[in-house]
C-alpha cells in the first residue's frame, strides 16, 4: 500500500472458498472526500484463472481463463458501478457494464453487455441453472445443432424483483443471432434444419424469429417461435 497515492497494489493474491479459487492482480485506489475520509474505492483487477465450483448455478463447474473488472464501490449508497466488466471461459467472450445498488430485498441491477458467437452447446454450458431457466431448458431439450452468432444482453431489475415468482418481460432481454440450427419445433415432426435468424429470451418470454429453414425438402421462411410462460 503506498499511502501517498493511496493505492493497494495486488501483484499476486489467491482466494479460496472450498473448492472454488481464484488468483487476482490489479489495484485498489481509496476514494477520499473533503473530510479526509474514505467514501469509497476504485477497482481495476483481473483473476486468471478462476474455478468456480457452484453447483447450484454450474453443474459441472465453471472453468474461467480470464475475468476483469474495473468500477468502483461507494460506501455511503453500497453502489458497486461496473465500468467494464470482462469474462473470458472456454467459447464464452462476453462484455458488461452497469450498475449493482442495494434495496429491500434483492439489489437493483442494471446491466448491458455483448457475447461473441459460440455453438449453443457451449452456450449452454456457460449458462447458469437459475437464470432464465425456462429457456435454458426449452433450448437443451429442442436445439440439437448450430451457432449463437453473437448477442446483446440488457438487464434493468427494480429493487426486490427478484424475490418475485416471475420477472417481469421488458426487466430482461438477451437478444441474438442463429445459425445453422437443427430444432424440433413441433414434436414428432420432422426437425427443421439449417435455421437462421434471430431470437430474443425476456423476462418470461422467449421469442425466435427465423429467416429461413428446412424441413424436409420444404424450404421455409419468415417464421416465427413463441414460448409464454418462461
Amino acid at each position: 500500500f503506498d499511502p501517498l497515492t493511496e493505492r493497494l497494489a495486488i501483484d499476486s493474491l489467491t482466494l479460496k472458498a472450498g473448492k472454488t479459487t481464484a488468483a487476482l492482480s490489479g489495484a485498489i485506489d481509496l476514494v477520499v472526500d473533503g473530510t479526509g475520509a474514505v467514501s469509497g474505492l476504485n477497482i481495476d483487477v483481473v483473476a486468471e484463472p478462476v474455478a468456480l465450483d457452484m453447483p447450484e448455478l454450474f453443474a459441472d463447474g465453471l472453468a474461467v481463463e480470464r475475468a476483469s473488472f474495473r468500477g468502483s464501490f461507494d460506501f455511503a449508497t453500497r453502489r458497486v458501478a461496473i465500468d467494464q466488466a470482462v469474462v473470458r471461459a472456454g467459447a464464452l467472450n462476453a462484455a458488461l457494464s452497469g450498475e449493482i445498488a442495494p434495496g429491500e430485498g434483492s439489489p437493483a441491477i442494471r446491466l448491458d453487455g455483448q457475447l461473441g458467437a459460440m455453438s449453443f452447446a457451449e452456450l449452454l454450458a456457460v449458462w447458469p441453472l437459475t437464470v432464465g431457466d425456462g429457456a435454458r431448458t426449452w433450448l437443451s431439450e429442442n436445439v440439437f445443432a448450430g451457432t449463437m452468432t453473437g448477442g446483446t444482453v440488457h438487464v434493468d431489475l427494480a429493487a426486490g424483483a427478484l424475490d418475485e415468482p416471475r420477472v417481469a418481460n421488458e426487466a430482461v432481454k438477451f437478444d441474438f443471432g442463429f445459425e445453422g440450427v437443427e430444432a424440433d419445433y413441433i414434436t414428432g415432426l420432422t426437425h427443421m434444419t439449417a435455421g437462421r435468424g434471430r431470437a430474443t429470451v425476456f423476462g418470461d418470454r422467449f421469442e425466435a424469429h427465423i429467416d429461413s429453414a428446412a424441413v424436409g425438402d420444404v424450404q421455409a421462411s419468415n417464421g416465427v417461435v413463441a414460448i409464454e410462460d418462461l
